[in-house]
This record gives structure tokens, sequence and C-alpha cells, in this order.
């Protein structure tokens, strides 16, 4: 496993939501799935138009009573949980990017997201599925030689990421 911080801000909050991404699919709770994939697909255009500040990410996760937290305690399933878990620790981290992107003060509920959450993210999807330890360092992988030894890809979308080699395994599609 090499250093994720080695790459950029977009290629690391492109880690969060592949894998947070990935890991709706386990939700025993299907109604949460909207929820969850429109939160992150949010994230998807911080990342790729740069039109959402970290205000409105923030929505998200804390301004209203039908915000990811509030449906992350409404889960009764621990996988589910963990599921949530992933996701807004996925929203968290790139709402704390938009922020700083932006030179806007950041709330207190993510002043302390960090690329901590990243290792928390990881161990939550490997419980889910054992494999997921696998699909992580493929993930990994591809980024390290992509961006780091290859610099073939500049910026990342959302679209593309889902046509990177590793999404065309089997275990890959939701």
């Amino acid at each position: 496993m090499f250093d994720v911080l080695l790459l950029s801000e977009e290629a690391q909050i492109a880690i969060f939501l592949i894998i947070a991404e990935d890991t709706t699919k386990y939700f025993i709770n299907k109604e949460f799935n909207k929820s969850a994939k429109n939160a992150l697909n949010y994230c998807w255009e911080y990342i790729e138009k740069k039109n959402v500040r970290g205000d409105d990410l923030y929505k998200l996760i804390g301004s209203e009573d039908d915000n990811i937290v509030y449906l992350q305690a409404e889960a009764e399933e621990e996988n589910d949980i963990r599921i949530w878990d992933c996701v807004i620790d996925s929203v968290v981290y790139t709402c704390r990017k938009a922020y700083e992107a932006y030179h806007e003060q950041l709330p207190q509920a993510v002043e302390s997201a960090d690329f901590t959450l990243y290792k928390h993210v990881i161990d939550q999807y490997i419980v889910l599925d054992s494999y997921n330890e696998e699909k992580i360092k493929k993930i990994e992988l591809f980024f390290y030689h992509s961006f780091l030894l290859l610099n073939t890809i500049k910026k990342v979308r959302k679209e593309e990421a889902h046509s990177f080699p590793i999404f065309y395994c089997k275990e890959f599609k939701s």
C-alpha cells in the first residue's frame, strides 16, 4: 500500500466516494440507497465542476431533518449503520475540502474531518465483506499507477471513475 496522501485532493476524495458508492449495494434498507447516492453525487459535482460549496455539502449532514445523519439514526441494521458511516465520512471530508477551497470558515462539525477518516471508511468497508480489502488494494493501485507513476489522468470524473479497469470485475458491479 502506498501513501494515498501523495495523490491530489480530488483523487483522495474520489477514492472516498468510490468506496462509499460501493458500500451502498449492501444496504439492507433499500430506501436508504437513493439518499446516499444523491449525497455522493453532490460530492462528485464538487470534484468535477467546483460549483458546489461547503455550505451546500454541509446541508447534507447537518441542517435539516432529512439530512443523512438523521437517516443514519433511523437505521436499525448494523450493516446499514456501517454504510452510513462510510457515506457520511466521505461527505464530511469532501465538505471540509470545499470549505477550504473557497477559504470559508469551517463549521465545528467538520473542523476535525481529515484524512484519518479514510481508515474508518476502510475498516467499515472491510467489515461489510472481507473481500473488500482486496478491492481497496486494487483501487489504490490503480490510482497509484494512473496518477503518480504514469500521470495519465489529470482530472477525476465520476463517469471515468466507473470505467476504470478495476470496475470491469463483476464484484464491483452493484
